[in-house]
C-alpha cells in the first residue's frame, strides 16, 4: 500500500515537472517568434505601414524607433525560460534515467528545444514579416513595460558598463552608405521603390565623396574671352560654343576671376552698345579648390546663387571650371536640353574596336567600354595616378604623345587617334589586341594639323 502510494506521489511530481516543461518550451517559442519580427523590422518600414493605416503599427513604430527599449528585457526573459527549462529537463531526466539522465537532458534541449522553439517559430517570423511584426508589438511592448523585468535588465547591462567600460552603447551613425544602399537595393527587389529612385538614393551618397576636379570641365577644354573683345563678339562665341556664361581674362588666360553672363551680354547689345568691351559687362567669378567634395561646392554655389566656380588646384592655378548643372547631373544623370549639342563620348565601329574621347575620365571610360563590349571579358583600363583616357596613355609613354602612339592595358590596345595640339582629343581602343612594343612617336597628320589649328582658334 505503501509503495503504491509513493508510486502515485512519484507519478504527479513527473507529470507536473512535463507539464511545466512544456509551458516553457512555448513560451520561448511565443519570444522567439516576437523577437525576431520586432528586430526584422525597419522605421522606415514601420512608418510605411502607419501610413498605410494598418492596425497595431503605431506600436510597432514605437519598438522600431526605440530597440534598446525592449531588446535587452525581452532577451533577459527568453535566457531565463531557457535556463528554467533546461534545469528542469535535466531534473527530469534525472529522476527517470538516473545517471544516464544528462545525456538524454542534452539531446532534448539540442534536439527539441531547438526545432519547436528556435528554427520553427523564427522561420514563421521571417516568412511572414509584417503581419508577425504587427501581432507581436503587443507582447513585446508588454514584456518592455514589465517593471521588475526592466529594473533587472537595465541594473545587469550598468555592471555589464562597469565590469567592460566603453563597451556600452555608443550615439552616433548607425547605418554607413554601403549599408544604406543595400536596404535601398532590397526595397527595389521587393518592388518598394523604382530603379531611378534606388539609382538617385546612391547618387546623392556618392556626391559627397566625389571631387570637385572628377566632374569639372579641364582648363584646357574652357570657352573663354578677352576682356577687350567687343560684347558682340562674345555673344557670337558663346552661342557658336553654346555656353551661358564666359570666364573672362585681360591677356593671361591663367589668371581669371571674372565671368561674363551670356543674357547680360543680350541685353547689352540689344541696347545698342555692342561695341563696349568684354570688362565693362563682368561680375566677379566664386572660386572653389578642386579638392573640396562636389556636395559642398553645390551647397556653396547655391548659398551665392551662382551657376558657375572656377576650379583652382593647391598651387592656385586655375584648374578648370564647374558649372551647377555639372554637379547636378551628378545625382540626375545627364541634363540635355534642346540647346545642347550632343557629344558622343564613345563610339563602336564596325571592326569592334571603339573610339574614346580621350578626356573621359576612367570611371565613365568603363562604363561605357563594358555597355559597348559586353561579349568581350570584362576587362577594364586600369585606374592610377591619372584621372583620363589620355592621361593613361601619356603616362605609359612618359613622354608626349602624338598621333599613332600606342600603348598596352588591360589586354587593349590603345592608340592616340586624333590630337588637338597637346591635347589628345580621341583615343581608339581595339580589345584584346594589345602588343608587346610601344611603338616611336609619329607626327600627326596635315589634315588633322589644320583641324586642330582651326578649333583651337574658336578659343581665343
Amino acid at each position: 500500500m505503501t509503495g503504491t502510494l509513493l508510486s502515485s506521489e512519484f507519478g504527479t511530481r513527473e507529470g507536473v515537472l512535463v507539464g511545466v516543461v512544456v509551458v516553457l518550451i512555448l513560451a520561448i517559442a511565443v519570444l522567439a517568434w516576437a523577437e525576431t519580427a520586432i528586430s526584422r523590422m525597419t522605421r522606415a518600414r514601420a512608418a510605411a505601414m502607419v501610413d498605410q493605416e494598418h492596425a497595431k503599427a503605431d506600436r510597432l513604430l514605437h519598438l522600431a524607433s526605440a530597440p534598446e527599449s525592449f531588446v535587452n528585457a525581452l532577451l533577459l526573459l527568453i535566457l531565463m525560460l531557457q535556463l528554467t527549462e533546461a534545469t528542469l529537463v535535466g531534473i527530469l531526466a534525472a529522476q527517470l534515467f538516473g545517471p544516464v539522465g544528462l545525456v538524454v537532458a542534452t539531446v532534448v534541449n539540442i534536439a527539441v528545444v531547438f526545432v519547436v522553439a528556435e528554427a520553427a517559430p523564427k522561420s514563421l517570423a521571417l516568412e511572414e514579416p509584417d503581419r508577425s511584426a504587427l501581432r507581436a508589438a503587443p507582447l513585446v511592448e508588454l514584456v518592455a513595460h514589465f517593471p521588475p523585468l526592466r529594473w533587472l535588465s537595465t541594473l545587469l547591462i550598468g555592471v555589464t558598463n562597469v565590469v567592460l567600460p566603453g563597451k556600452g552603447r555608443r550615439a552616433g551613425p548607425y547605418l554607413s552608405d554601403e549599408e544604406i544602399v543595400h536596404f535601398a537595393t532590397q526595397a527595389l527587389e521587393d518592388e518598394v521603390i523604382d530603379e531611378d529612385e534606388r539609382d538617385m538614393i546612391e547618387s546623392v551618397l556618392e556626391l559627397g565623396d566625389t571631387l570637385v576636379r572628377e566632374v569639372m570641365v579641364p582648363r584646357p577644354e574652357m570657352v573663354t574671352v578677352a576682356a577687350d573683345v567687343p560684347l558682340e563678339e562674345a555673344v557670337d562665341l558663346a552661342l557658336r560654343r553654346g555656353v551661358s556664361r564666359l570666364p573672362v581674362h585681360r591677356g593671361d588666360v591663367d589668371e581669371i576671376d571674372e565671368v561674363l553672363n551670356l543674357k547680360d551680354a543680350v541685353r547689352r547689345v540689344r541696347e545698342g552698345r555692342g561695341d563696349e568691351p568684354v570688362g565693362e559687362a563682368t561680375s566677379t567669378a566664386m572660386v572653389v579648390p578642386e579638392l573640396i567634395s562636389a556636395s559642398r561646392a553645390l551647397r556653396q554655389m547655391q548659398d551665392l546663387r551662382t551657376h558657375l566656380a572656377l576650379v583652382v588646384d593647391e598651387r592656385g592655378g586655375l584648374a578648370g571650371l564647374v558649372t551647377l548643372e555639372d554637379l547636378i547631373e551628378e545625382l540626375v544623370g545627364e541634363i540635355v536640353d534642346e540647346t545642347d549639342r550632343t557629344q558622343q563620348l564613345c563610339q563602336l565601329r564596325d571592326d569592334g574596336s571603339v573610339l574614346v574621347r580621350g578626356s573621359l575620365s576612367i570611371d565613365d571610360a568603363n562604363e561605357h567600354l563594358e555597355d559597348l563590349l559586353a561579349g568581350h571579358p570584362a576587362d577594364v583600363l586600369p585606374e592610377g595616378d591619372w584621372e583620363s583616357v589620355g592621361g593613361l596613355i601619356l603616362e605609359h609613354l612618359g613622354r608626349p604623345a602624338g598621333t599613332g602612339n600606342e600603348v598596352s592595358a588591360a589586354g587593349h590596345r590603345l592608340t592616340v587617334h586624333e590630337m588637338r595640339g597637346r591635347r589628345i582629343m580621341w583615343v581608339l581602343v581595339e580589345p584584346g589586341a594589345a602588343g608587346d612594343e610601344v611603338p616611336e612617336t609619329s607626327e600627326p597628320d596635315a589634315a588633322v594639323d589644320a583641324e586642330r589649328n582651326r578649333e583651337d582658334g574658336d578659343d581665343a
